[in-house]
């Protein structure tokens, strides 16, 4: 091992600064484009440096967690080098895959506006439970004190949930648990290696009595329920099931949806795969017929009862749902010709198997939504070398301070009309 002293040159996608010492690139984990840093050099990465001179672009981290903590990667990036940094993510990606557009975004994300997370609590010995998240690349607990991207609430809830933590994570071991701060409370979803029993069960239950948690789950039982969680997708309730996914910050969720709304605008008759619970479905009945596809049986059982119970205060047209998995069984064309709108918003693998369909459909509009460039990328590729223009890219932050970054993407495809014959 050498100790060199390097000039940053770069930022990779995870958030991590790029040198080149040989004309070899290596990581250095921390470190911002400008930096001039010297450390030891392990393979291919710095894993410590000291920081000879700052970059123009370094600011001091929100966090007093940051560099420890595996949630944020890129905290002590100024705002607007951040957000060119995070739509570069999507360019990256695009043009990875021959794709030139101009991309949009990403407006500025809102500290403590996170509203879903999963936390790791660890009980050492027999002592007090911890919280925290992991530490980047490894199985280390980071244990926090504070936390500047979820909301305020769930913050002050942390007490509550080590004490739950506390009442059934044996000594010596680790759980995880996922929080959503709904509109009346908190909704815990957690999993265990075995059965509770009846006595960690009474113990939970006497915990949840005296907080705001509406309701807490454990290996899909519900322990408790005080009423059942809300959200809203805008001004349409919504009754979400246990460990269902919902958009992590709300700001953003109305941003896609927005977009996706103007764009199908003109759309008699919409299909939303991979729909959930109905973020999307819910708000476009307020303007054409819906089919929303999904595998998640509570989550469509979920959006039908929204839409039974809004339809009439809302003007809602019809909403149908289906329980298809698309990556095994996507729409065919004939099936997708029915519509003149799509909206797909699929887990992060994509939707490669439904876009090769779709590219060989006549839908004149299509909006697609992912959490992951690359994938997303992929499915544009597929789309445009089947006929469809790509109008239009927008980077959505939801995901603060981190590496990830949403996308919605809008295409359209014109109709071909049949020749006429001569005479």
């Amino acid at each position: 091992m050498t100790r060199e002293t390097l000039t940053i040159e770069a930022l990779d996608r995870r958030g991590d600064g790029v040198a080149y010492c040989d004309g070899q690139p290596l990581t250095v984990p921390g470190a911002l484009p400008g930096d001039v840093v010297t450390g030891v050099l392990e393979v291919s990465r710095v894993a410590q440096f000291e920081l000879v001179s700052a970059s123009a672009i370094r600011t001091e981290p929100h966090c007093v967690h940051f560099v420890q903590c595996g949630g944020c990667s890129v905290q002590h990036m100024k705002p607007e080098a951040y957000r060119d940094w995070k739509r570069g993510l999507v360019i990256d990606a695009l043009t990875a895959h021959g794709i030139a557009i101009a991309v949009e975004g990403p407006s500025e994300c809102q500290p403590r506006s996170r509203r879903r997370a999963t936390f790791t609590l660890a009980r050492q010995g027999t002592g007090d439970v911890s919280i925290g998240f992991m530490a980047r690349g490894t199985r280390e607990q980071i244990p926090l004190s504070t936390c500047e991207v979820i909301t305020k609430g769930m913050q002050e809830l942390w007490p509550v949930l080590k004490r739950l933590g506390a009442a059934y994570i044996p000594a010596g071991r680790r759980g995880q648990i996922a929080v959503l701060h709904a509109e009346n409370g908190f909704d815990l979803n957690f999993r265990t290696p075995e059965p509770l029993s009846e006595k960690t069960k009474r113990a939970l239950l006497a915990e949840c009595q005296k907080t705001l948690i509406v309701r807490l789950t454990a290996n899909r039982e519900t322990l408790f329920q005080r009423e059942k969680p809300r959200l809203s997708f805008g001004e349409i309730p919504i009754k979400p099931p246990p460990g269902a996914f919902a958009q992590a910050v709300k700001t953003a969720e109305n941003e896609m949806v927005t977009l996706v709304l103007a764009h199908l605008k003109k759309a008699k008759k919409i299909a939303d795969l991979f729909s959930g619970m109905g973020t999307f479905s819910l708000r476009l009945a307020q303007i054409a017929n819906v089919h929303a596809i999904e595998n998640d049986s509570p989550a469509l059982r979920a959006l039908t009862e929204a839409w039974r119970e809004s339809a009439t205060k809302f003007k809602l047209r019809k909403i149908a749902t289906e329980k298809r998995d698309l990556f095994r069984a996507p729409l065919s064309v004939k099936e997708l010709n029915a519509f003149d709108g799509i909206v797909f918003d699929p887990p992060r693998a994509g939707a490669e198997a439904q876009s090769k369909m779709l590219a060989k459909s006549t839908v004149p509009k299509v909006a697609a939504v992912s959490c992951n460039p690359e994938t997303l990328s992929r499915d544009l590729r597929i789309l445009t070398d089947g006929g469809y223009k790509l109008e239009r890219v927008v980077a959505i932050d939801q995901f603060l301070w981190s590496s990830h970054v949403e996308a919605v993407a809008l295409l359209s495809k014109q109709k071909t009309r049949p020749k006429r014959g001569l005479g």
